[in-house]
Formats: C-alpha cells, structure tokens, sequence
C-alpha cells in the first residue's frame, strides 16, 4: 500500500490471464531500475548494458495546461525539482504539454532541461468555464494524448507517464437525449482510445492533481447531457489505463516522490504465446497476486506487434538485435561508444567497444 515494491514474487504467485484465457507462467524475472546497479563493478559511466536492474527508467510529464489557470504553477514546478532530485543519471525523463504546446523537452538524460522548461510553463486555463466548453478542452486534451502514445508505438519496455490535470469531463453528450450530438460530444470511445494506446506503449499511468488548482466547484453538477464533476474523467482515465489517482499537496511533491518509489522495479512474466496473440490486435488483460496486502499494477489492455512476414526472425543475429530499440537479456553485455575524427577531417566515426559484463 506505500508502494514499495516486493522483492520475492514467484511465478506460482501470480495469475495472468490474457484474452480471456489463463497463461501458464513459463517465467518471472524481476527487473530494478532507477539507477540501482548504476556502477558495474567499480566501472565509471557512461556506458550501456542489457545486464538486468542496470538500465534506467522512461518517464514523461504531460501537463494538461489548459485545465488550470496561471499561478498556479508552484505546485507543480515544486514537485518536479522533488522528482529529479531523485532520478538517478540513467533516468530518462520528458515534459509534454498538451493539448496545443507538444514535446517541451525529449526524453533525455539531462534533467537540467526538463527544469528549465518547467519553470516556464504557464498555465492557460479560463474562469467560469461552461460545460461544453469544459468537455470540448477534454476532448482537445484526449485526442493529443491518445497520438503522443500511438507516436510511441508497440513497446516491449514499460514507460511511466505522470498526467498532471486539474480537471477533466467524464463522457457526455452535448445536447439532450433526443437531439443530435454537439460538436462537444465526449465519448467513452476516445477514452478507450487512449487506454488501447497506453497498452500498447507499456504505459503505467499516474493521474496527479496539481493541489486544489480545478476548474472551480461550480462545475460539480449532474445534467441531462452528463456529469460535469471536474475530477469524474480523471477517474475514467485511471479506469481505462489501469492508473493510479494521486494528488500534489503543497511543495513537497508527495505524488511524484510516490511515482519514484513505485518504478523502481517490476516484474515481466513470460508466456507461451498462441498464433492469435502477434496479431496487433488489442487484448484484455488480467493479472492477479495470491498474497494478501499486495497492490497489482498492470494494464488492462495490452498489444503484441504483428510480426514483419517479409523477414521474420526467429533467432536474431547480431545486426538485426542492434538494428532495434528491444532489450536482449540472455547475454548480458556492456558497451561504450566513443567519436573519434576521421584522418580526412571530414567525417566522425563512432568507435564501439562492448564485453561481457560477467568475467
């Protein structure tokens, strides 16, 4: 319940069901991250390795600006110096703001940017705003964050993504029962949308409040078009994505050190897959703990990429594992890649060494 992580899960423990039916577990490897096995046997950075617990982790800050109104920003921009100040230097961490800004700051390594940008994020949102127009910046913000996701595409390796918003509609419709749809429809579709899309991308989801900084009590009213409680679509997002709803309070950013704590492992459980699973086709998923006391965090949905028939690979060479962002384990390795000046002066050649990590 405050979200540390066990250390000591085995396979019998664990149920998965995918598609409907239940997977016999063939393995369960925990995997740390956050900088845990940062330094290999003395040896300073940089350099990679797929050794198991040595890589870092991926977040994203996505900051719904639009739902808040300026200054109130501290909040915010006190909880991300508490997040970086706990990152570890293999951290990835990137800032999005949607529904209008975009890609602030790509996942880097570099936090220092990520602070930067923060510190002049404003926010855009407006006072007495009317439930249409509240479900209209709701769609707006569903629809940005549902394409940053698909961008990201099929993933094998999880990523956390913390959706920072004040206030966001559940669905609703923008004209009563007996007329046509508005151009303010909110549907349970494009919720879904994003929920397929964070399934794809391995996305575990954090919903965080910025404090009390909503959309204002006048909004929490039930009408013939739907709920136009500010927090109904915060928990609809939870539900479809598989998330968590936490809250900033004050600056000590309580949520984000609790984001920090959670990720510093999980677990991946193999299955043997049926000819039905690489499909790309979404699939319910279903993963359960037999051990009391335990909270289980997994998507609810989740997608196999569709294998490429043209060339398929059954067992990859060595071109084909470097000519991909997926993380072969079996063989755990280190590398280092240095520029070196070509003798002509006019190109840069990369110099790559790589050994075994166990001697």
């Amino acid at each position: 319940p405050e979200g540390a992580n066990l250390a000591d899960l085995k396979a019998s423990e664990v149920s998965v069901r995918l598609g409907g039916k239940v997977r016999a577990i063939r393995s369960l490897q925990m995997i740390t991250v956050g900088g845990l096995a940062a330094v290999d046997n003395g040896l300073p950075l940089p350099y990679g390795t797929n050794a198991v617990g040595a890589a870092g982790r991926t977040l994203v800050i996505v900051v719904d600006d639009e739902s808040f109104r300026p200054g109130l920003e501290g909040v915010l921009r006190g909880a991300t110096e508490s997040l970086i100040d706990a990152l570890s230097p293999d951290d990835r961490l990137a800032l999005v703001t949607l529904p209008l800004g975009g890609t602030r700051v790509p996942l880097t390594t570099d936090h220092s940017r990520v602070r930067t940008a923060m510190s002049q994020l404003v926010g855009h949102g407006q006072a007495n705003t009317t439930g249409s127009e509240f479900a209209c910046r709701t769609r707006r913000t569903l629809e940005s964050l549902a394409g940053y996701l698909e961008n990201a595409g099929t993933r094998a390796e999880t990523m956390s993504i913390m959706f920072v918003t004040a206030a966001l509609a559940a669905p609703r419709r923008d004209a009563v029962q007996a007329l046509a749809p508005g151009m303010c429809e909110l549907s349970e579709h494009l919720f879904s949308r994003v929920g397929v899309a964070a399934g794809a991308a391995r996305a575990q989801f954090y919903v965080i409040r910025p404090g009390d900084a909503s959309d204002g009590g006048a909004l929490q009213r039930e009408t013939a078009k739907g709920s136009d409680n500010p927090f109904a679509g915060m928990e609809h997002l939870a539900g479809v994505s598989g998330g968590k709803i936490l809250s900033l309070t004050g600056s000590s950013g309580t949520a984000m050190e609790r984001v920090v704590r959670e990720t510093t492992a999980y677990y991946v459980a193999s299955v043997d897959a049926l000819p039905t699973d690489r499909s790309g086709r979404t699939q319910l998923l279903n993963v359960s703990v037999a051990r009391r006391g335990v909270e289980v965090r997994s998507q609810p949905q989740i997608t196999f990429a569709k294998p490429d028939r043209a060339n398929p690979v059954l067992e990859p060479s060595l071109r084909d594992m470097l000519g991909t962002n997926v993380m072969f384990r079996d063989l755990p390795l280190r590398a280092a890649a240095f520029p070196a000046l070509a003798a002509e002066g006019d190109n840069v050649r990369i110099v790559t060494l790589a050994e075994p990590v166990e001697s």
